[in-house]
């Protein structure tokens, strides 16, 4: 920078020149300044200052950011290490619940490249007899991309069977995804009833209604009846039993209410059956007054009618009029 005025060139009234004036000139133009006499403060001094101190005042930036350097690798290694896997399998269980002996029985599986680079599908197919893994190579699957696995099932008795394959890709060929298939029967598609209404019915009456449990293979399966939410009105059985090889069982459940009341009663059943997703049933019935006067009225009355229908000579209108006030009148008192 330029050199600083000095006190005697104040004086004269003129300003020196930059390029003579020698550097001896601005030092001692600093102690003048410090003692508070008159004149500008030195250029040369601060530029001095400023360019002894780089090397320590950048000495903690460099070792914040070399923290800040180890922070993002350590970051960068945990989520590498908790990275989702390079593929997915959907259905990660096969089910070939219900079949036929002889049929074949097909069912997919969809894998698809979940991770950021190409990848070759690997898979170990099921080694029993009664199943069959199909899957034809395509080389590398794109990321985002699916590939389909048929597995075939010829059951030839019946009986539950079990096998699984495994899954894997080229990234990763030592973590197999696993993924069992089961074969197995059921007695027949769930036709249990999951809502029972006894309508309104008459205090002190038992009323009854079937629920029937059918199986359709040649094989028996057991069946259990447990109580949800119990109520005194209701009653059910048998509670437990055997659904016999292609047949039918029967389950009573019969609504004897005693107070002018809605009653609600839920079971639960359960099937010895492989994967038998237990059925819940819930059972309302209802009582309220002059239900069982009325049943009894259309019950007499109706037996009047059959009376008159079997007469040789039909009966004037006034007459079944009559008759009908007669026999029906005192119901009313």
């Amino acid at each position: 920078g330029p050199a600083p005025f000095l006190e005697q060139d104040v004086g004269a009234g003129r300003a020196p020149d930059a390029e003579t004036q020698p550097r001896a000139s601005a030092e001692k133009a600093a102690p003048a300044r410090l003692k508070g006499e008159r004149g500008p403060l030195p250029l040369v001094a601060g530029v001095d200052i400023a360019l002894d101190e780089p090397e320590e005042a950048l000495a903690p930036d460099l070792a914040e950011l070399e923290a800040k350097d180890a922070a993002l690798a350590d970051a960068v290694e945990s989520a590498a290490a908790t990275s989702p896997p390079a593929i997915q399998v959907q259905p990660s269980t096969l089910h070939f619940g219900g079949y036929q002996v002889g049929s074949e029985h097909k069912l997919h599986i969809r894998v698809t490249n979940t991770g950021h680079e190409r990848c070759r599908i690997r898979v170990k197919g099921t080694t029993s007899a009664e199943f069959e893994t199909r899957y034809k190579t395509r080389g590398l699957v794109a990321p985002g991309m699916t590939e389909t696995i048929t597995v075939v099932f010829k059951p030839d008795q019946w009986r539950y069977y079990y096998d699984s394959l495994r899954v894997s890709s080229s990234h990763d060929s030592n973590a197999d995804i696993i993924v069992p298939v089961h074969g197995y029967p059921v007695i027949n598609k769930a036709r249990f009833p999951r809502l029972i209404d006894f309508g309104v019915c008459a205090i002190g009456v038992t009323h009854t209604r079937y629920a029937a449990l059918e199986c359709k293979v040649p094989m028996p399966f057991d069946y259990d009846i447990s109580e949800v939410a119990p109520s005194s009105e209701f009653k059910v059985s048998p509670l437990r039993g055997t659904i016999p090889a292609n047949g039918m069982v029967k389950v009573r459940i019969d609504f004897t209410p005693r107070q002018f009341t809605v009653a609600t009663y839920s079971i639960r059943l359960h099937v010895s059956q492989f994967n038998f997703e237990p059925i819940v049933c819930t059972v309302n019935g209802s009582a309220f007054p002059g239900v069982a006067r009325n049943a009894i009225v259309a019950r007499d009355e109706k037996k009047l009618m059959d009376e008159i229908a079997h007469e040789d000579a039909p009966y004037d209108e006034g007459v079944v009029a009559a008759m009908r006030s007669i026999r029906f009148d005192s119901y009313a008192k």
